[in-house]
């Protein structure tokens, strides 16, 4: 279990703290797996949204399980974590 610093814009970073987001689009340059854990950072002064819970990776979705993902790319749902990190 890895632990990812990710960079998202303020209008999405609203989306994903109301719960209505719960689903993350991105390149998987970092080799993101099941139960890896998500923070979030602002792009413009990459301070980590400390109001937001650290989040988790449940389920991915990738071009080999379905052909509309862009090869390199990874569709993730993820939840709040229950026990914050420090």
């Amino acid at each position: 279990m890895k632990l990812h610093i990710l960079k998202i814009a303020f209008p999405f970073a609203q989306y994903v703290a109301s719960g209505e987001k719960s689903f993350e689009f991105r390149n998987n340059d970092r080799d993101f797996k099941v139960d890896d854990l998500i923070r979030f950072c602002c792009p413009k002064t990459k301070e980590v949204f400390r109001d937001m819970p650290v989040y988790q990776i449940e389920y991915i979705l990738s071009k080999t399980d379905f052909d509309m993902v862009p090869e390199g790319w990874v569709i993730f749902s993820i939840k709040p974590l229950r026990r914050q990190l420090k």
